[in-house]
């Protein structure tokens, strides 16, 4: 029996707002040698599935079993080639000073994980980056990306890790100029 070949490639955009950290990634799916009704992709716990599209998806099963979490993706036919797919997560979180490790997903048949993530933070949050596994920082401009809040990374392996810090930043008001106003009685 011919086995199937998959491999990943993902772009990713993961924003952290003061209250919601958000995951949206386009993922290109190429399998070849052998087709496949459906692939099985590992998501991380605390986010809740937003929305799992692609052309080829009849439908899709999230399953929990000793508290790992699939997504079970069914495919419309039995698939060879490139299958592209867009999948969002999302989770609700108050904004602390804990560190932040970005969501990743895993699709456990590939031979090959690549792509890239760009980060992004909300008004008044800095996000530094406190340990890059194998996701080497870049130029967020060469993802076509130019918020300078925007921090871009190209996934190396499927065993890549960002951990942030985030920092709330104290809001500051500048004054180009002042008014005095005197008024008296009388007058």
């Amino acid at each position: 029996e011919v086995e199937p070949e998959i491999r990943l490639q993902e772009a990713v955009s993961f924003s952290v707002e003061e209250d919601r950290q958000v995951y949206n990634a386009k993922l290109q799916v190429d399998i070849a040698k052998a087709g496949v009704f459906y692939i099985t992709i590992e998501i991380p716990k605390n986010y809740d599935v937003d929305g799992l599209a692609g052309e080829t998806v009849s439908h899709w099963d999230e399953i929990e079993v000793a508290g790992h979490r699939t997504l079970q993706i069914h495919f419309v036919r039995r698939m060879i080639g490139k299958v592209n797919l867009n999948l969002t997560m999302s989770r609700n979180v108050l904004m602390g000073a804990e560190d932040i490790i970005v969501p990743k997903i895993l699709l456990p048949l590939s031979k090959k994980h690549d792509g890239f993530l760009i980060v992004s933070s909300g008004r008044g949050i800095q996000l530094r980056v406190k340990e890059s596994i194998s996701a080497s920082e870049k130029d967020p401009v060469a993802y076509n990306i130019f918020d300078k809040r925007a921090t871009a990374f190209k996934i190396l392996s499927e065993q890549w890790q960002v951990v942030l810090k985030p920092e709330i930043m104290q809001l500051r008001v500048n004054l180009d100029f002042l008014h005095e106003i005197k008024i008296s009685e009388g007058v």
